[in-house]
């Protein structure tokens, strides 16, 4: 589903890059997390993925199109969340922003169905038409990832997803990644919460100043989280395989 090549990135009158020479692929259908302080360039890599920066340096091909010639292309199989959910959300209630960009209307019992069944998956459901600006900052957090999860994308981009969640929130997200792996969804998650998506991801790969510190498996990765100042999941650090808290 995606492969870098060499992959660098310079901000406009930046003096370095932010990304350099990143060499990974993605098969289709996992999910990655990636991992790194801040500033070690995750955000940028996202968007980067999502076909919102062209202006790169190296290879970036997503569903097999060209990133930097064929954005078009790419942005039609991405859906990317941001951290802030305000950034995405453009519609007056929530079932508004779900379907904007789609031939809606009200007697339109399919999309009013997969509207309800988002909503229920995330625990928002009975909020389908209140203003969003009345959401709380974790429902607004929701809400964008309904609304993405709406477009059906092939990538599912997600920056930081469980922070500013409650803890029934997280289990909420946390049934939603599970059941949209199930679906062949590609995923990249940005995370620092280790603690409640370490077990989830198939690879991860560490950023840090921009490169890849490190990538592969938990028993690659884990061990060289110190490095890049990024704390292991303390269920890891107890030897278990996964959080015993859920």
């Amino acid at each position: 589903m995606i492969k870098s090549r060499n992959l660098s990135f310079r901000y406009p009158d930046a003096k370095t890059d932010t990304l350099h020479n990143l060499n990974f692929s993605v098969s289709k259908g996992a999910l990655i997390c990636l991992l790194g302080s801040n500033g070690s360039g995750k955000s940028t890599l996202l968007t980067l993925l999502a076909g919102l920066y062209t202006d790169f340096q190296g290879v970036l091909l997503i569903g097999g199109f060209d990133s930097g010639r064929e954005q078009k292309q790419v942005r039609g199989l991405c859906a990317l969340v941001p951290q802030n959910p305000d950034l995405y959300l453009l519609g007056s209630t929530l079932r508004e922003d779900m379907c904007l960009g789609l031939s809606y209307k009200r007697e339109d019992k399919q999309i009013d169905l997969r509207v309800g069944q988002l909503c229920a998956a995330l625990g928002l459901s009975g909020l389908e038409d209140v203003p969003i600006q009345t959401l709380s900052f974790g429902q607004r957090r929701k809400a964008s990832l309904a609304s993405a999860l709406m477009r059906n994308p092939s990538l599912f981009l997600l920056d930081e997803p469980f922070s500013g969640l409650d803890y029934d929130a997280q289990l909420h997200l946390r049934r939603m990644i599970i059941e949209t792996r199930q679906q062949n969804i590609t995923q990249v998650m940005a995370t620092h919460d280790l603690d409640m998506a370490g077990d989830l991801a198939d690879d991860f790969i560490l950023l840090k100043d921009g490169t890849i510190l490190a990538q592969g498996g938990r028993d690659t990765v884990f061990p060289r989280l110190s490095q890049a100042n990024v704390r292991p999941p303390c269920w890891w650090l107890h030897g278990e395989t996964g959080p015993q808290f859920i």
